[in-house]
């Protein structure tokens, strides 16, 4: 289910719809991994507060590093927009 999601995710946000990527995410379960992805899914919708609280969330459930990064690179990109 979680590879599904996740990629069925990648598949919309590369189109540019993060919205439907969010609501194929919310449809699994929230392992760190689907945080992560949905992280880089608020991050594309501009919604960077609920990437970085996410990114919170993987940090105290000291989730693997690279997921973590994921969600904190889609709170920092307010650096690189514009």
């Amino acid at each position: 289910e979680e590879a599904g999601a996740i990629g069925s995710a990648m598949v919309a946000m590369s189109a540019g719809d993060a919205a439907t990527a969010l609501e194929r995410l919310r449809g699994a379960d929230q392992t760190p991994a689907v945080l992560a992805f949905s992280a880089m899914a608020h991050g594309q919708m501009g919604a960077h507060h609920l990437a970085a609280e996410l990114a919170e969330d993987l940090e105290a459930m000291d989730a693997d590093p690279a997921l973590v990064e994921i969600a904190k690179s889609a709170a920092d990109q307010t650096a690189s927009v514009g």
